[in-house]
This record gives C-alpha cells, structure tokens and sequence, in this order.
C-alpha cells in the first residue's frame, strides 16, 4: 500500500478543479478564513467535523479534520509578499493504514466481480476498519451506480475504491463528477485496473476534499 504509506509526507501538487467555483463545505458547521501568523505560531488545532481556509505566504489553502483524515492543502497562488507566514502542506491518516490482509482482500473483490465494475467504502471505526458495500442501483463493465455513503458513516471514511475493467487504472470523467459532486467529504479514492487477477491489479490514487481532488500517486 504505498499511497497510504506516503499519506503522512508532503504534497506539492495543485488541485483539479471542477466545474464553476461554489462554497464546497456545506456539511460543516462553519467555515471560517483565517490568516497564517507571519510569526510561525501555529493557528488553533481543528475540532473534528470542521474545516477552514487559511490565507497564507505560500497560498490559500483548505484544511480539514475529520475522525479519519487530516489534510491542509493549497487551493490557489496568492500575490507575492503578503505579510503571512507559510502553512504546512500535507494529509495524516489518523489511524495505522490498513493491514495487508484487508488491502489483498479489496483486491480480491474487486477481481471477483470483473468484468463488472465494483466500488467499496473503507471507515475506520476508532477500533478497527470495515469494508462497505453500498447497495447497487445498477453496473456494467463500464459503468456502476450505487448508493452514496450514509451521512453516519462520512466522518470515519478513509478509503472510497472502485475498480475498472481489464485496462490500466484510471479516474475516468465519470469519476471526476462524481468526486466533485458526490457529497462522501474527505477521503482517499482509489482506482482498480487490469484486474486478471489480484497480482496484476494496479492502482490510481487522489485525495478528495469535498468537490477538490489532489492526485498524489499511481503504481
């Protein structure tokens, strides 16, 4: 798992950006904009459930904490020489990244129901993770629509995988709509292809925060 493993390092890569600009944070119960100390002192830690934009020296930015995920990333350049000081830049996992065993098993759905397409939810409990299948409206080898993540459950989210045909992994524009406008919250999306067998599957990774995506690795 190599993406999970480098959740904790930094990310100097801008976001997607999808469709026309609106206040994406909805679900939360404020999103204030604050200014980064030119000092380096370090703004108040975020309560879960909560998320901010800071303006700072290196741009401005959106950061988030839910029970799952931590994230502080750069939305857009700002001017030179603003009197800000700089934010970090990076996305923790606040649990241990899932066990091996539990990573070849998503594999092994995924395999398994090829060359159908399949999608699965990932939260972490406090205690442990769980796989969640959401009910299937419809899927084909091409195409799946399912039910969206219960609201209960968006603050544990850790992984959203789904999985592609025989061909190499990949967000396809389907994807990216439904990333941006889907609603899950923060998490980390996760794309299987050249699913022959459990060996053969490769991977596509991004970060979601609401409706913006950072991808960060691909093996």
């Amino acid at each position: 798992m190599p993406g999970l493993r480098r959740l904790c390092s930094e990310s100097r890569q801008s976001p997607l950006f999808y469709g026309v600009f609106e206040p994406p944070i909805r679900r939360c119960a404020a999103a204030e904009t604050l200014i980064q100390p030119p000092s380096g002192e370090p703004l108040p830690p975020l309560a879960d459930g909560r998320s901010r934009y800071v303006l700072a020296r290196n741009g401005l930015f959106v950061q988030t904490r839910t029970a799952a995920l931590e994230a502080s990333l750069p939305l857009a350049t700002l001017p030179d020489g603003l009197p800000y000081g700089s934010a970090r830049i990076g996305v923790r996992l606040r649990h241990a990244p899932p066990p091996p065993s539990l990573w070849h098993d998503l594999k092994r759905r995924a395999v398994a129901a090829c060359p159908w397409e399949w999608a699965a939810y990932l939260p972490h409990d406090g205690t442990t993770y769980r796989v969640f299948e959401p009910p299937i409206r419809r899927r084909d080898a091409g195409h799946i629509a399912y039910q969206p993540l219960p609201i209960a459950l968006q603050a544990q989210l850790v992984l959203h995988v789904h999985s592609h045909g025989f061909g190499e992994a990949t967000f396809s524009a389907q994807d990216d709509v439904a990333d941006a406008t889907g609603g899950d919250g923060v998490y980390v999306a996760v794309g299987f292809g050249r699913r022959e067998t459990i060996e053969t599957v490769t991977e596509v990774w991004r970060l979601v925060v609401w409706r913006w995506c950072w991808p960060f690795i691909t093996t």
